[in-house]
């Protein structure tokens, strides 16, 4: 249930849809894809922000149990503004499950809805501000990558043909306030077995492809990569570039995309509705082995979880849309056999809680919901 449990199975989807996702267009050798940020927003400091140099701790407040939910494993999470938590099942195509802030299940995102298409395969999701929810899965009977549309109530409404044309992965992606979407991923190399080139593009509604969009720090992680950096490739998955893969995307309430990628420091990328980038920002911990584990985007305000896999250190950074820091936390926890939590799903800015995951003994799902204290 940890972020490594679910990192090493979208890496193992990468390596088995490799071949496949080579049948679906021509392997010609594909080039090396490869601001002064606005005022400040004056809005007054949510509830338990405090200076940068004042270091307070996550400490849990309260734990709910999630009624009738086991951790049989859920590997993506996020959450909307009212506070209801979505968990992405640790399997290829499972189903994606919402539940309100007290544990009820409210909503199951079923990705075999849709009778047109052999789900091969499944990957990240993104919200709209309507509650819709999209996620991109692969289909067997083309050998394409669809984007399927599901209602709040968890009614299939659409899908979309999602082809850039040449062979590639999707990564996280998010949805523009019209419909547009901003994806990420990686393409195929001619050679199968060498480094994927980072791709982002702008796609419309339909799926048609709009424009490419350049992230200036793409062909730096794609020569880290292809350089055997251990950190951004592994043995096993040669060609997957963690950078792309384990980043986020998400949209913000000021319309703009942000896309944030595995890095440390963390570097941001704010896009605009037209595909322009108005912005990029660093989000440093200090110490380049906190890597990312993940993000959330809450009112106007960023929330980055830190962590360094040997000692299991955490800290949550905290920063504004402009990437202005706004707050530090230690999210360690003090007694090292009993972790705050497994993943951290979601941040509230107008509270100032953290929910994390976690699970009792019997495999029971816990909120375990977390302040700086």
């Amino acid at each position: 249930m940890t972020g490594t449990v679910a990192r090493m199975g979208y890496a193992v989807l990468v390596l088995s849809l490799g071949c496949w996702a080579q049948t679906s267009g021509s392997l010609q050798q594909q080039p090396n894809r490869m601001n002064q940020p606005p005022a400040r927003e004056d809005t007054a400091a949510t509830k338990n922000e405090v200076l940068p140099t004042s270091v307070l701790h996550l400490t849990p407040v309260e734990t709910i149990q999630v009624k009738n939910e086991l951790a049989a494993g859920f590997a993506d999470f996020t959450c909307d503004e009212d506070g209801n938590v979505y968990l992405g099942a640790e399997t290829w195509a499972g189903s994606i499950r919402k539940l309100n802030p007290k544990g009820d299940l409210l909503t199951t995102f079923d990705r075999y809805s849709n009778p047109d298409i052999e789900v091969y395969g499944a990957g990240s999701y993104a919200l709209t501000p309507d509650g819709d929810l999209y996620t991109w899965v692969g289909n067997k009977k083309d050998r394409y990558f669809y984007v399927i549309v599901f209602g709040p109530d968890g009614k299939y409404k659409s899908k979309i043909k999602i082809d850039p044309g040449f062979p590639w992965i999707p990564g996280p992606f998010a949805v523009f306030r019209n419909g547009n979407l901003l994806m990420t991923g990686q393409e195929y190399d001619r050679d199968v077995r060498q480094t994927m080139l980072p791709f982002t593009a702008l796609f419309r509604s339909d799926g048609k492809l709009l424009k490419e969009v350049w992230l200036e720090d793409d062909e730096r992680i794609y020569n880290q990569a292809r350089g055997g950096d251990p950190k951004l490739t592994s043995i096993s998955v040669p060609a997957n570039n963690r950078a792309v893969s384990w980043g986020r995307v998400q949209t913000g309430n000021d319309g703009n995309i942000y896309i944030m990628r595995w890095l440390s420091p963390a570097v941001f990328y704010v896009v605009s509705p037209s595909g322009e980038v108005v912005r990029r920002f660093t989000v440093d911990p200090g110490r380049s082995g906190l890597l990312p584990v993940t993000m959330h985007i809450s009112a106007n305000r960023i929330a980055v979880l830190f962590r360094e896999e040997g000692t299991r250190e955490q800290q949550m950074k905290i920063v504004d849309l402009n990437g202005e820091e706004v707050a530090t936390y230690d999210a360690t926890s003090p007694e090292p056999k009993k972790p705050l939590g497994a993943a951290f799903a979601c941040y509230s800015a107008k509270s100032g809680r953290f929910n994390f995951l976690a699970t009792d003994d019997e495999r029971r799902i816990l909120f375990r919901i977390l302040e700086p204290r």
